[in-house]
């Protein structure tokens, strides 16, 4: 880039453009708006480091690239297109090795795993969202519309005539748009499935198009079952081309709908399981709690010693193999090693980075694994809870389990220290639907941190709930960073498909945010619900690996992939947060504030766990209590306004 050291400014005078590396999308457009006798264009020629999971905050770099008030910040290369690894063998396995695998002494370790594409081309998540966000076409409603709180636009249309008007952005330089198909679907938040699809004409030289069309007795009745509705364009290749084949996609765009008449903000939300009066028996051991509903079949048991739920039983079918546990690590990643220890450790040894800390402590500049190791948030030690007391009672034919305690490190910089003070509440009704409320009271050493990993629960489901569904956005892997690409819809997967596998290097990976509700199921079609309270929209993961696996394993080939679907536990993160992956660069911090976690202040979440009984319709299970108001009571006796530090 010339100029400055490493990054440089790319004003070198051995180029017609101005030509920086890794300039902050802030620095860039503060630049497009300077004024003076240097008015080359400017293209980065390296940005958006593609190390990993990564390519975080890429929609704010395209934002500022189509904005016409910006004209000389024309774009930049992506660093860079494919992963340098090398095929290697381990007995009869294959995977792909990097620096330090072949003997080398001096070596970047996996620096030069940073493309969009592994080695033999298969494309990493963040392909998706470029080519969202550099698609050519662009559709503009001309009624009134607006972004809601997951950057959704949003549409209101009159149900008994709806139709919409676009004004059409072609972003070719060249090109018209005859060599492309369009069609529209609408869909929902209660089918896989499109509740309609047609095709339809553009008429270029209009630059608008109006899109109209009739709702039938059978859509207004899936409509009336329904609280969110998206409507999609699509746009097709007609014919081959060298490139790519007939009906390759192009362009897809998805708005919000919000009907004026019958809308769903007129729908009644589901009502809470109602209570009624029961035989539960609470048995204590030594223990554990054991919480029996004879009539309905539910056996729920709860620690003693830790205030995890560690069995939910379905009519003497166990939906645990491993206990329901508060989760604050995650397996980290490329970018999230990345900062200032890690520089030092590139050019000295691990040694001085170990010195200057214990001289000048960790600010800012170095990674946020390094701020998590030294709190003890490592997913190879993660930080247990101890109960401080534990007591049941049965109200209304409902079981309330109050549990309180304290979260503390297992492991880090310094002797176990406390990291939260925290309050469950158990809630557990007649049907077998248990709302579990957690209220957690953050230490100094949590509000010191630049950000958490995560907030939520992780557990193992039994092998056979291996048939997921969810409502939020997807297909592919996505993060508050980087979902541009990932539309809003009902999704059917399997763990083994969440899990993103072509990461040479494992770490965090197969997230999906904004996610309402997800299913487990098992052939039977029997299995376990989990709805995010309030409205609320989280984040989902599954794999059959954990993230302990995850977080030590080096290479793919570390991972046991003998584990199969249907065969292995599923492991399941159910998260009410979860912080952004980044990637303006690998080596400093990188994700942006809006994308942190950062906890000063006592936190109040719920979550219920919904059991789905064999012949029951898993997605009107989760949205029997999607969105059924407030969270109930905690029952706490914390005082969550008083920060008892």
């Amino acid at each position: 880039g010339g100029g400055d050291l490493v990054e440089g400014t790319g004003r070198t005078e051995l180029t017609d453009v101005i030509c920086p590396m890794y300039l902050h999308v802030e620095e860039a457009k503060r630049l497009a708006k300077e004024e003076g006798d240097d008015l080359r264009p400017i293209i980065l020629s390296e940005y958006s480091h593609a190390m990993g999971n990564s390519n975080g905050n890429l929609c704010k770099y395209w934002e500022a690239f189509w904005d016409d008030n910006l004209k000389r910040l024309q774009g930049g290369l992506i660093w860079d297109m494919v992963d340098q690894g090398i095929r290697k063998r381990r007995g009869s396995k294959e995977y792909f090795g990097y620096g330090g695998d072949f003997g080398d002494l001096v070596h970047d370790a996996q620096f030069c795993i940073n493309g969009l594409f592994s080695p033999d081309r298969i494309p990493h998540p963040a392909v998706w969202e470029c080519k969202r966000l550099q698609q050519p076409v662009y559709f503009v409603p001309m009624q009134v519309h607006f972004s809601d709180a997951h950057l959704c636009e949003c549409i209101r249309l009159n149900i008994s005539t709806p139709k919409i008007k676009f004004r059409i952005m072609n972003r070719y330089s060249f090109s018209s748009l005859e060599h492309l198909l369009w069609e529209w679907t609408v869909t929902c938040d209660t089918s896989i499935e499109p509740v309609k699809r047609e095709s339809f004409m553009i008429d270029e030289h209009k630059g608008e198009c109006s899109l109209a069309f009739f709702i039938n007795s059978s859509e207004k009745l899936c409509i009336s079952q329904s609280r969110y509705f998206f409507f999609n364009i699509i746009g097709r290749l007609k014919e081959d081309q060298t490139w790519a084949n007939k009906n390759h996609v192009i362009v897809q765009q998805q708005f919000r709908i919000i009907f004026n008449q019958d809308e769903n903000d007129n729908i009644s939300p589901p009502s809470l399981p109602q209570p009624t009066t029961s035989q539960y028996t609470i048995q204590k051991d030594p223990t554990e709690f054991h919480i029996t509903s004879k009539s309905h079949h539910i056996s729920v048991s709860i620690c003693k010693k830790t205030g995890s739920l560690l069995q939910y039983k379905l009519h003497s079918t166990p939906l645990l193999t491993r206990p329901i546990c508060l989760n604050l690590t995650r397996a980290a990643t490329d970018n999230d090693r990345g900062g200032f220890g890690m520089v030092i450790g590139f050019f000295f040894s691990e040694w001085v980075t170990k010195y200057y800390t214990m001289a000048f402590g960790m600010n800012e500049k170095f990674s946020h694994n390094d701020h998590w190791k030294r709190a003890g948030l490592d997913p190879s030690s993660p930080p247990e809870m101890t109960c401080d007391g534990i007591y049941a009672r049965e109200v209304d034919g409902v079981v309330i389990a109050t549990v309180d305690g304290e979260i503390r490190s297992t492991t880090g910089d310094n002797p176990p220290q406390s990291l939260f003070l925290t309050t469950i509440v158990y809630k557990i009704y007649p049907n077998g639907s248990i709302h579990i409320h957690t209220n957690l009271i953050p230490s100094p050493v949590i509000h010191s941190l630049p950000s958490l990993p995560r907030i939520g629960l992780s557990m193992a489901l039994h092998q056979s709930l291996s048939a997921l569904t969810y409502f939020g956005r997807g297909p592919h892997e996505n993060y508050h960073d980087r979902k541009r690409s990932a539309d809003f819809g009902v999704y059917s997967t399997t763990p083994s498909q969440m899990h993103e596998k072509e990461y040479i290097v494992p770490g965090e990976n197969g997230n999906r945010s904004c996610v309402a509700w997800v299913t487990a199921t098992s052939e039977s079609k029997g299995g376990l619900a989990l709805v995010m309270s309030n409205g609320h929209r989280g984040n989902t993961s599954a794999s059959l690996w954990s993230q302990r696996e995850l977080h030590e394993a080096r290479h793919t080939i570390d991972l046991d992939d003998d584990r199969k679907d249907g065969e292995s536990a599923v492991v399941l993160n159910w998260d009410w947060e979860m912080m952004g992956v980044g990637g303006d660069d690998s080596w400093n911090p990188s994700v942006h504030p809006e994308y942190l976690i950062k906890v000063t202040k006592p936190l109040d979440y719920g979550m219920w766990l919904v059991p789905i009984l064999p012949g029951d319709d898993p997605i009107a299970t989760a949205k029997s209590v999607l969105d059924a108001g407030d969270s109930p009571d905690s029952g706490s006796k914390m005082d969550s306004n008083k920060n008892i530090w």
